[in-house]
């Protein structure tokens, strides 16, 4: 029989294992350049932020909170303090509820675990010929590594100008003039590019936006709508040359008249524009997205190359089979960290840029890049960590499928580790915050950099997730979901919260 010494001695030593194991990484991986140093994610052992009267009585406010939305509505609510892995409050944690963009908090963390921020998205200019004096005799072939920075989003000057500096570095290269075409190669990426139970109405909607491994101005353009001559006329901006219109406005009598609707099919980039337009001061505009972001960046490169001065006689297409060896003259890399684009995915809820993440997610974790493999690659990291909650469903990156159910306690788990991370504070920086540009801009003003969260808004279903930052100094994690209620209500209860929280 074993002694009682060796019983205590047993005891420490499978204890420190437990710890070591989970402790030992943020996301493990078995080999190659993505894998991340050993670094503790346990807890310190600071005391309770709060005595506990003083933990009753926030538990007791927040409960009141709740109680004012409606009976009918589903909620899941966590409060926890990362610094010691206590919770302050706890309403139904472990209920899954549809997160909508609360979905990309997971994204987000995953993929920084992966990868870290300084990650950088690769994209490769090839030509089939080698240039000489100044004219490539072939094609030019742009393989697209999910860059989504090709976009007015990141430049003041339009769309077009985000390509100069692929155009600047060809012309350093010499090219003068291109006799071939532009082919684009967006193969990196695989499977359908519309996520499960994705909204089957609206398709032309920019939050609906199809992912592509080689976007151009976030696979959107603009619809202006004016009057020429008292007769209603459509345009493009960006006019690159790509996408159809058909034009079956007529003119409104009135302002009250006023009615302007635009329709795509799921598979072409026509656009018809239809109602009655009332301009009579300034064009009507609304963007929409294209089907084929692919040929879209195609024809926009021809029209920025031409803008830099080189001239191109071939026209554009898709690269229908790789490029044999003796046929492939890498011309120029382009590489923008992750770091750059990250930030403007969480802070303006980007729908595209989230699924592109999400797509690298299974390529870091050697899947293939389609939905399904992002949410098997999601789920092993999750697991990998140790942080997975078992009702936890991944169907897409950006939460704009219903088919995602994660529970407060699951967002909360993953944002404690993450604040406990090496990443934490350029996370945190990486979110909204109150009255700064972005998803909270709006609201908590008062509050401002001591709010870092997600927001997420589907019909009827509200989530806001992040981090707060106590009276004391000390920054709690707060998740929570709510769902089948008034979103107006929603938002009031979830900042009500966070006000809580800082007075703390």
């Amino acid at each position: 029989m074993p002694t009682n010494q060796n019983r205590l001695r047993w005891v420490v030593i499978l204890g420190l294992v437990a710890i070591g194991l989970v402790g030992a990484a943020y996301f493990r991986r078995d080999t190659g350049p993505t894998e991340l140093p050993a670094k503790s994610l346990q807890p310190t052992t600071l005391p309770p932020l709060l005595s506990p009267e003083a933990e009753t009585g926030l538990r007791k406010r927040l409960a009141a909170l709740l109680r004012t939305l409606p009976k009918k509505s589903k909620k899941t609510v966590a409060v926890l303090d990362p610094a010691n892995g206590r919770y302050l409050f706890k309403f139904e944690p472990t209920r899954t509820l549809v997160p909508a963009s609360n979905e990309k908090l997971i994204t987000a963390a995953v993929l920084i675990g992966l990868r870290g921020p300084e990650f950088e998205f690769e994209t490769t200019i090839l030509s089939t010929a080698p240039l000489k004096d100044g004219v490539l005799s072939g094609d030019l072939v742009v393989r697209g590594g999910g860059d989504p920075t090709f976009s007015k989003t990141f430049t003041e000057e339009g769309g077009l100008a985000a390509l100069h500096p692929l155009v600047e570095a060809l012309k350093a290269k010499g090219l003068k003039r291109l006799e071939g075409r532009v082919l684009v190669d967006d193969s990196l990426f695989t499977g359908k590019r519309t996520g499960p139970v994705w909204p089957k109405d609206d398709l032309w909607r920019t939050w609906m936006v199809e992912v592509t491994a080689l976007p151009f101005n976030d696979n959107r353009i603009d619809l202006v709508c004016d009057l020429d001559g008292g007769k209603p006329r459509v345009r493009f901006d960006p006019d690159v040359g790509y996408g159809q219109i058909v034009n079956r406005l007529t003119p409104a009598r009135n302002a009250k008249e006023h009615n302007v609707i635009f329709a795509r099919p799921a598979d072409k980039d026509v656009f018809t524009v239809s109602g009655k337009l009332w301009a009579p001061k300034r064009p009507f505009r609304d963007d929409a997205n294209v089907h084929d972001g692919a040929l879209y960046f195609a024809a926009a490169f021809i029209r920025a190359l031409e803008m830099g001065g080189v001239q191109v006689d071939g026209g554009f297409g898709r690269l229908e089979r790789p490029l044999p060896g003796d046929k492939k003259h890498v011309l120029y890399v382009h590489r923008t960290p992750l770091s750059v684009c990250l930030p403007v995915m969480l802070k303006k809820s980007q729908n595209l840029y989230a699924e592109i993440f999400f797509r690298h997610i299974a390529l870091a974790s050697k899947k293939e890049a389609s939905f399904l493999g992002a949410a098997t690659a999601t789920r092993e990291a999750l697991r990998q960590a140790g942080v997975l909650e078992p009702l936890t469903r991944i169907a897409d990156g950006s939460g704009l499928s219903r088919a995602n159910l994660i529970s407060a306690r699951q967002l909360a788990r993953v944002l404690a580790m993450v604040h406990r991370s090496e990443h934490g504070p350029w996370f945190k920086d990486a979110l909204a915050h109150p009255g700064a540009s972005g998803t909270l801009r709006k609201r908590m003003k008062e509050l401002g950099a001591r709010v870092a969260a997600k927001t997420g808004t589907l019909s009827r279903i509200s989530a806001l997730s992040g981090y707060v930052k106590t009276k004391s100094g000390r920054w709690l994690v707060f998740a929570g979901l709510y769902n089948d209620g008034p979103v107006a209500q929603f938002r009031h209860v979830q900042d009500e919260i966070c006000r809580l929280l800082a007075k703390l």
